[in-house]
């Protein structure tokens, strides 16, 4: 099957009088994890900015020592498919050296587009500033980090915080828990005084788990009375929404006033996404971790996004304790409600870190949510419909970017305690209704995703379905047949081809979608479809990784088909890993 070729003619778009775009690489240090022997020399970000607005235009990772000439053609897809307004040239594109305006002007003579050097590029430095901020520049590891403070972090102590963060992890407490709910954990400091953390679970589609500690009430109030305007009509398909550039600015001035917040947080994620020094860290001590898509990753907000301190590495290690103690007594003493109940727990020593103490722990009902899940940002206590009303949740996960995309138009309704926020869909083989003698065989093509090694051979698998079955059988079976492990949102695209998002079908979970215009796959069954033979159609899986697919219809027979359905038939090429850092061996992070 042939593969997606690069386009290098450029496009015909319009000109943007007076649009100014500057573009320059920065470095990535401390963002990103590589795995062990592939690259010596890490990548850096190239930044494609609107001068007067500082809008991100494009932004892509390329390595250091990657040819000038490829520069033209990311400017052209800069051009084709930029992040704010529609496909256009700008007037102007100015570089900080010589050799990259003599790329440019080779490349990019036909588009007609003047091309300037200049030694300062204001917007890059900036939106290179807020991605470091936003993200964390993470430099150094968790025990370096103590040692440029004066302090000394033991490989015992740092041993101790991860096994603590790994029981927290297998207890998956934010299934019972959300923001609707805080915990109170006093505790007496190295000074004696009386010190009191409010905790906050948090579990964002199902997919990334933290903890959020606030030192006071005060503190978590910030964060509800962010000045924002309607988040219920917050911009999100940035694709195709007129005020783009709004929304971008929208969302870059949230995510500022978020991090000026202070909090110390506790983040499960991939090893992938781990910064380098701490994944160098916890492989050289083996530090023990519930997964390999689990690594506690913990920072402090207040002055943008920091590596947490030794200070808040004990703040988190009691938190957790107190947490895990505190639930395991309600358990233990059948508490019919657990509001206001406070228990007395006790926190062992986290090495030579920190002394064992005693800790007073009560599970207390959010003042800054109104019914649950909804804050009234007017301020006011009377009964009135709120001038603003945002899902706490919805308005969380917001603040992450790189959510954007898998958030559009999802509108996120907050379960009742003790309800799992990812419910299993009925599917056509749990409960197929009408039976369907039609033999679907379906060639699936795995065409691109975050594995670069695998791009030149191809990886495929016939799986054969009735017609009965759902889209989301064919996803499971999809699931099955390339041995995928966790579990993501994903979506088919049934218009005139594989890339045509026209006829959409989304899978949300339980959490809901509000796009009238997109399908239920969990509710579609392929007899519906009105599919041919030799049609392809799209499948992308994991909106943030974006494995994409492309599924061929082979055949339609009529049956009765016989033996099990959906089944997988004839397999192409390896599956990759579904998170290519983390193929090592797990029995050093057990």
């Amino acid at each position: 099957m042939p593969r997606k070729k690069r386009n290098s003619a450029t496009p015909k778009l319009p000109l943007s009088a007076g649009e100014v775009w500057e573009i320059g690489q920065r470095p990535l240090t401390g963002l990103v994890s590589l795995p062990d022997g592939e690259l010596s020399e890490l990548p850096t970000m190239l930044f494609v900015v609107e001068a007067d607005s500082g809008s991100p235009i494009f932004g892509t990772p390329i390595m250091p020592d990657a040819p000038l000439s490829d520069l033209a053609d990311y400017l052209r897809q800069a051009m084709r498919e930029p992040m704010v307004g529609e496909p256009r040239r700008p007037q102007v594109m100015r570089v900080s050296s010589e050799a990259e305006a003599k790329a440019l002007r080779a490349g990019l003579d036909e588009a007609d587009i003047t091309i300037e050097v200049t030694e300062v590029l204001e917007a890059v430095d900036d939106a290179h500033t807020k991605a470091m901020n936003m993200f964390g520049n993470v430099q150094s590891d968790y025990r370096t980090q103590a040692v440029a403070a004066g302090e000394t972090l033991s490989d015992a102590a740092l041993r101790t915080l991860y096994s603590m963060a790994q029981q927290f992890y297998r207890k998956e407490l934010w299934e019972e828990f959300d923001d609707s709910e805080i915990f109170s954990i006093a505790f007496q400091n190295a000074n004696g005084q009386t010190q009191t953390a409010y905790g906050m679970l948090m579990g964002i589609m199902g997919e990334e788990f933290s903890l959020a500690l606030y030192a006071s009430l005060e503190d978590l109030q910030q964060l509800y009375d962010i000045d924002v305007d309607d988040l219920e009509e917050f911009p999100l398909d940035l694709d195709e929404d007129e005020d783009d550039e709004e929304a971008w600015q929208a969302s870059a001035d949230m995510t500022e006033q978020v991090l000026s917040v202070p909090s110390i947080s506790l983040t499960y994620i991939p090893k992938r996404d781990l910064p380098q020094p701490l994944a160098d860290e916890a492989k050289a001590l083996k530090l023990p971790v519930a997964k390999q898509t689990a690594y506690p990753l913990i920072m402090r907000t207040g002055q943008g996004m920091q590596l947490a301190n030794l200070s808040d590495l004990r703040q988190i290690f009691i938190a957790l304790h107190a947490i895990l103690a505190w639930d395991q007594q309600v358990e233990t003493l059948d508490l019919e409600d657990e509001i206001d109940e406070t228990l007395t727990v006790e926190i062992p020593a986290m090495a030579d870190a920190l002394p064992a103490l005693t800790a007073e722990v009560t599970l207390v009902v959010n003042p800054f949510t109104e019914d649950d899940s909804f804050i009234d940002l007017d301020g006011d206590d009377d009964d009135d419909e709120p001038l603003v009303s945002i899902d706490a949740d919805r308005m969380r996960e917001l603040f992450d970017p790189s959510l954007l995309k898998e958030l559009a138009e999802i509108n996120v309704p907050s379960p009742s305690k003790g309800q799992s926020k990812t419910t299993p869909p009925k599917t056509g083989s749990q409960s197929p209704g009408a039976q369907s003698d039609q033999v679907y065989t379906l060639k699936v093509f795995l065409t691109a995703g975050p594995v670069q090694a695998f791009e030149d051979e191809e990886i495929s698998r016939e799986i054969l379905l009735l017609g009965h079955h759902t889209l989301h059988d064919l996803h499971l079976a999809i699931f099955d047949a390339f041995e995928r492990e966790e579990a993501h949102l994903y979506e088919f695209n049934l218009g005139e081809g594989p890339q045509d998002r026209s006829r959409l079908y989304f899978y949300s979970g339980s959490w809901g979608h509000d796009d009238e215009e997109a399908g239920d796959p969990a509710a579609t069954v392929l007899d519906e479809l009105d599919l041919s033979k030799s049609q392809y159609f799209g499948y992308t899986f994991d909106m943030g990784d974006e494995w994409e697919h492309i599924i061929e219809v082979i055949s339609i027979k009529s049956g009765p088909g016989k033996g099990k359905y959906p089944r997988v038939g004839k397999k192409i090429g390896a599956a990759p890993p579904q998170y290519p850092d983390d193929d090592e061996d797990d029995e050093d992070f057990e």
